[in-house]
């Protein structure tokens, strides 16, 4: 029986020509439990929709093709030419290395030696400016002809490139003193630590209780020696107030909050009362220097 299929936000805004995509950037996000995209105007700088559907439980990546048949069949302009079409994916296969010793020529033995991926997986390589760093990430190979074959697309990346390099380009100049980012996403979180405006500590986890989470990231903290008590953590991703996530970490950290939406661009007004940080990787994706 073929796995139910959710959409959890709807938006299309007037504005949104359909027959002139070639004037827009499209960002897709593909996850194992739903897949997300947005549209965005950089005439107006402005974004104008974005749709987000999620399963019931986590599939494998190759499954992604068969459920986003039908979003596709519903929304061919998806298809057609964009003046940036970027996707994001998530894939346990990364790893950052140093772009000073980074070598195109033997990305495959770099990928291997820190974190193998099976045969039928490509080996891809985000180049991220704002970290002086090249994030290396393996993608199957099904997986990556269907987006290749399905979408003109312009690049591929890694979840975690668009999450630091977001990051690290919005707080420019404001990450002088400790802050912990934690994104949340159903079953596993991405931890981001910065201090005197660079990235001090990237790792993800995987997480099955609120308990897990604060052991994790109260961890992270004690190697660097930053306390708790005055360091800020913000949340980003798949969480809200209401959650035991938010309720435990109000038992350590005196300054909690959640991460901002981009303050240089423009929202239609449909995108008021939606929870944008879920989205923020994505949303920040076609501005990131990917």
């Amino acid at each position: 029986m073929p796995e139910p299929l959710h959409q959890v936000v709807d938006i299309d805004h007037s504005t949104l020509n359909t027959e002139h995509t070639s004037f827009y950037g499209l960002s897709i996000h593909l996850a194992v439990d739903g897949f997300s995209f947005c549209v965005f105007d950089p005439r107006e700088q402005k974004y104008l929709a974005l749709q987000s559907f999620k399963f019931q439980r986590i599939i494998e990546p190759e499954a992604l093709c068969k459920f986003m048949e039908p979003t596709i069949k519903t929304h061919p302009w998806l298809s057609r030419t964009f003046k940036h079409t970027q996707v994001i994916v998530e894939t346990p296969y990364n790893t950052l290395i140093p772009r000073a010793v980074y070598q195109s020529a033997t990305i495959k033995e770099y990928m291997n030696f820190m974190n193998p991926v099976p045969d039928n997986y490509a080996v891809l390589a985000d180049q991220l400016p704002n970290l002086d760093a090249v994030n290396l990430f393996g993608l199957s190979d099904t997986l990556y002809q269907y987006i290749s074959n399905k979408f003109n697309i312009s690049g591929i990346h890694h979840l975690s490139s668009a999450l630091v390099e977001g990051i690290l380009l919005n707080f420019k100049n404001r990450l002088e003193e400790p802050r912990v980012f934690a994104h949340i996403r159903k079953e596993y979180f991405d931890l981001v630590i910065t201090h005197e405006n660079k990235l001090l500590f990237f790792n993800t986890f995987h997480y099955k209780s609120k308990e897990d989470f604060a052991y994790y990231v109260l961890y992270a903290l004690e190697q660097f020696g930053l306390n708790p008590e005055t360091t800020e953590l913000v949340f980003l991703g798949e969480v809200l107030r209401e959650s035991g996530l938010y309720e435990i970490s109000e038992r350590y950290f005196r300054f909690i909050s959640f991460i901002r939406n981009i303050n240089w661009v423009n929202y239609t007004p449909e995108f008021e009362g939606v929870a944008l940080h879920f989205y923020y990787p994505l949303l920040n994706l076609q501005l990131c220097e990917l």
